[in-house]
């Protein structure tokens, strides 16, 4: 045996003494929908024509989702759900948005990018006396969220993200 097969028998001995087994080795013929990310990629503050109030006013704010294939096999489209509680400073959740969306196919050993908005119109609980909108989104994603997708590990298609929440009301 040549020294990187001698290599490469050595390091799987060891992880399967020690319990383990790799995500390749065992998704040969299955996707792996997983490393789900969501970040917070950008914030928008719509002000209405009420500048003392916030009555009209909105936020968006665009949540990036990175979403990999471990598996050996390519997965189709698939579903990705998310909900997104707005909290005020207090943790007092202000409005809860939810929604679904389609992630594309995902090829075996890649990953596919997708962008979701929120908007959010009850900011009456996050406006600060300096004029700021302060909070904190709590983001949850699912991808594969009707399961329709037949994968090594189910359970690993889930991400939850909190951000903070700052902006000025800027009226034009």
């Amino acid at each position: 045996m040549n020294i990187a097969l001698k290599t490469i028998a050595a390091a799987l001995a060891a992880l399967m003494a020690a319990g383990g087994t790799s995500a390749i080795a065992q998704c040969q013929d299955k996707p792996n929908l997983t490393n789900v990310v969501a970040t917070m990629s950008r914030v928008d503050y719509l002000a209405g024509g009420q500048p003392s109030s916030v009555a009209d006013d909105v936020l968006m704010a665009d949540f990036s989702i990175s979403v990999a294939n471990t598996g050996g096999v390519d997965a189709a489209q698939s579903r990705l759900q998310y909900s997104a509680d707005v909290k005020s400073l207090g943790g007092k959740t202000v409005e809860k948005v939810d929604g679904t969306s389609d992630i594309n196919d995902v090829a075996a050993g890649g990953t596919e990018n997708g962008l979701v908005t929120i908007m959010v119109s009850s900011l009456s609980d996050l406006l600060q006396p300096s004029g700021e909108i302060r909070g904190a989104i709590v983001f949850h994603v699912v991808v594969d969220v009707d399961n329709e997708i037949r994968e090594c590990d189910e359970t690993d298609n889930a991400a939850d993200v909190t951000v903070e929440l700052k902006t000025e009301k800027v009226v034009s």
